[in-house]
């Protein structure tokens, strides 16, 4: 029989053993519940804790002045009593040079001792042995209050160092023997290994460029160039000159890397210095040092942007003003460079224009030393495969100032009129296709004029790409573009094929190739094909039914007096003065058919008023006077029809107004040159004395008597009156030709004048040729 006893530890062990289930059952009915859930929370330990923290913090706030002045007088009391002190003084250097709201607030708070405001009276032997010192620049210290709302930043300065200091003493500036004396021991001492000839070029070049900067350097300006200069010497010895190294020491201290570079490409060299050995070379090496490089390197570092910005741009005018300012400088690095900014084929049009442009107005005056530039340029635009832009360009300029820039111009013209004429080949080949770019005519036309006016201009060709169709077409866009380009003329029969579709009708001439017509002979008036046109226009003019108001019509007929040869206008004329024309054009209204009175003073000149079959429309129109624009117009048709002679036909009619009118109002070459004036001048019974020498001096300025000495010598009776008008009023050239007039007259020529009361008997003074 086993025994068991339980013990006070047996019950005890099995507490702790059944501990965590005791826990955990009463934490089911105890715990804390998650707020999310609702349910029991597990978690018998969180990591959360509520910490508290207090910081104390300590700031110590400005010191007022009467505190610092507390503390002071405490310092300085003991050391007056402890060290026996007779004496204080203290030195406020740079005040002038710190942040002026600083310095501001240093005078504030100095202002305490300066005016001892609440100095304690038991305690005032300190203040008596204080002293302020305070070196400063008067410019400086004026601009502490350089931003005064009032603007008086001078004034004030002014009062408040009255207000402040006691006395002022002022500095002198040393004179120059004093610091040339302490610059020329500096140098010595500080360049002592140096050549004395250097020494000597630094201390000129030093006095030299202080002297013209209006005020004295200080004996730091002169420490800090010494030194400078030694270490430049140490890179550049040897190099560059001494005197180089001195100025750009000084330049440095005054200007930045940028405003140095600056003054460099300005004329002469920065602060008006001038050397004795010339600045080019000076500024060559003072570009040098700027760039780190060798003198013939810093030249071209500092000029070849400007050269290549100006020869991009085609200004010859920055081209010139560099070469002015630079002089062998900018030859050295014009040829270094030269490789990198004349054009090549891969350039543009643009490009190589703008360098022509830039050199001849830049270097016209050098020419002679450009010969390769100008050859590289004119092989370049030679290349076969280079195209010209004539939709942009006017080739006119620059060719003219490349062959003027070349030994040879008569070479550039030759080979720029046979660019200029395939070019035109190309153009006219177009005409018709989607190719065809009527834009490049305005170009095309200058290089003509120019081509034209040296001798060298294009052929007149006939292009058989150019029919009735086509020619049409280039008719069309020369007149939208304005421009005339008279050597491209139509394929043979296109002038014939135009008038034939004009005339099928034979009382009628269709408008289009009526405009074209008018063009065409503008251009082309001596070709073939006008005699078979005249005959058509014959036939329009002879008809009885023929349509009225066809101005064009009236335009072209015109024309034909005005450019054709004499055999077509002869035929023309005998038609118009037919009476079926002018029966027909009876019914004209010359407001529509302005070119109807133009055309009848043509055909009946001087008879023109009288003519019975001539309507009063006509007539009347001749009758009247004109307004100054009006006047003008009608001058320029009998110039533009080259008939102008006709004037003096008709002003020898009295009651032809508006001819006299014409007369009188334009003092022209083109209507004084006439022979016709003067050979008429004896009609002119509307013109009283005063007016008839007025005439006549201007038939001599323009050359009348010149034009018509032919007609006056064949049939000098006929002219009597004339000659001795001319002798009466004319120039002292007249008067000698005339009187030549009549000292060459036979017996026979005498008798007739004898016999007729001719005018030449009033030249009874001359010699006669029996």
């Amino acid at each position: 029989m086993m025994l068991v006893q339980f013990t006070g530890y047996f019950f005890l062990d099995c507490f702790f053993c059944l501990s965590p289930f005791i826990f955990i059952g009463s934490w089911f009915f105890i715990g804390e519940e998650d707020k999310a859930t609702g349910k029991v929370s597990w978690d018998f330990f969180k990591t959360e804790s509520i910490e508290s923290s207090v910081q104390d913090i300590t700031e110590d706030g400005e010191r007022t002045s009467i505190e610092f002045e507390r503390y002071f007088e405490k310092i300085l009391g003991h050391a007056i009593e402890k060290n026996k002190i007779d004496k204080f003084v203290l030195v406020i250097d740079n005040l002038d040079r710190v942040d002026p709201q600083h310095a501001k607030n240093i005078w504030a708070t100095l202002q305490t001792f300066f005016q001892r405001r609440s100095t304690n009276k038991k305690n005032k032997d300190w203040v008596d042995k204080l002293w302020f010192i305070v070196p400063f620049d008067r410019e400086g210290f004026i601009k502490i209050w350089g931003e005064s709302n009032d603007g008086n930043a001078t004034n004030i300065s002014s009062s408040f160092l009255k207000k402040c200091f006691q006395f002022i003493a002022e500095v002198p500036e040393p004179v120059m023997s004093a610091w040339l004396e302490y610059a020329q021991r500096s140098i010595n001492i500080a360049l002592e290994h140096w050549p004395e000839q250097e020494r000597i070029t630094i201390l000129e070049t030093f006095k030299r460029y202080a002297s013209s900067l209006g005020s004295s350097p200080t004996p730091r300006d002169i420490k800090v160039l010494i030194n400078q200069v030694g270490m430049l010497g140490m890179r550049w010895g040897g190099i560059m000159s001494a005197e180089a190294m001195c100025l750009y020491g000084q330049y440095r201290q005054r200007y930045n890397k940028s405003e140095l570079r600056n003054e460099l490409l300005d004329e002469g060299l920065p602060n008006k210095y001038e050397s004795h050995t010339g600045s080019t070379i000076l500024k060559m090496e003072i570009a040098g040092m700027l760039f780190g490089v060798r003198k013939e390197k810093g030249a071209q570092l500092l000029l070849s942007p400007l050269i290549k910005a100006s020869i991009k741009n085609g200004d010859g005018g920055k081209i010139k003003d560099i070469l002015t300012e630079h002089g062998d400088a900018f030859w050295i690095v014009w040829h270094s460079i030269r490789a990198e900014f004349l054009p090549s084929v891969t350039h543009t049009e643009e490009y190589v224009v703008a360098t022509v442009n830039a050199i001849h107005d830049g270097l016209y005056d050098e020419r002679t030393k450009l010969t390769n530039e100008i050859k590289h340029i004119l092989d370049i635009w030679k290349t076969p495969d280079k195209d010209w832009n004539f939709e942009t360009i006017d080739y006119s300029v620059p060719l003219l100032k490349l062959a003027s820039l070349n030994s040879a111009p008569q070479d550039v013209y030759i080979w720029s009129k046979t660019k200029l004429l395939e070019k035109i080949k190309d153009i006219v080949k177009s005409v018709g296709s989607e190719k065809f770019n009527a834009t490049e005519f305005e170009n095309v036309e200058k290089l003509n004029a120019l081509q034209k006016k040296v001798g060298h201009g294009v052929d007149r060709l006939l292009y058989s790409n150019l029919d009735v169709k086509n020619w049409s077409i280039w008719l069309n866009e020369l007149h939208e573009y304005d421009v005339s380009i008279p050597e491209v003329l139509p394929a043979r029969g296109a002038i014939t094929a135009i008038a034939s579709n004009a005339s099928s009708n034979p009382n009628t001439l269709t408008t289009a190739e009526l405009t074209d017509l008018i063009r065409t002979i503008r251009i082309y008036p001596d070709s073939p094909e006008w005699t078979g046109v005249s005959a058509k226009l014959v036939i329009w003019v002879n008809s009885r039914e023929r349509e009225v108001h066809n101005e064009l019509a009236y335009e072209l007929i015109l024309r034909f007096f005005g450019s054709c040869p004499e055999k077509i206008q002869e035929q023309l004329s005998n038609a118009l003065t037919q009476p079926t024309f002018w029966n027909r054009a009876l019914v004209e209204d010359i407001g529509k058919s302005k070119s109807l009175p133009i055309l009848a003073s043509i055909i009946w000149r001087n008879d023109l008023l009288k003519k019975p079959n001539i309507s009063e429309n006509i007539k009347n129109y001749w009758r009247k006077k004109r307004e100054k624009e009006e006047l003008t117009n009608i001058f320029n048709l009998f110039i533009e029809y080259n008939q102008i002679h006709t004037i003096w036909y008709l002003a020898s009619d009295s009651e032809n107004i508006l001819a006299i009118q014409i007369i009188k109002s334009f003092i022209d070459e083109a209507l004084y040159s006439s022979q016709m004036g003067l050979l008429s001048i004896d009609e002119y019974s509307w013109a009283d004395e005063v007016e008839l020498e007025k005439i006549i001096k201007n038939l001599c300025k323009f050359g009348s008597v010149r034009n018509a000495e032919s007609s006056l010598s064949t049939d000098p009776i006929l002219y009597g009156k004339c000659i001795y008008l001319l002798n009466l009023h004319g120039d002292p050239e007249a008067k000698k030709f005339s009187a030549s007039i009549a000292a060459n007259l036979f017996v026979y020529d005498w008798y007739k004048c004898f016999m007729e009361s001719n005018y030449l008997l009033h030249f009874t003074s001359v010699r006669l040729n029996w």
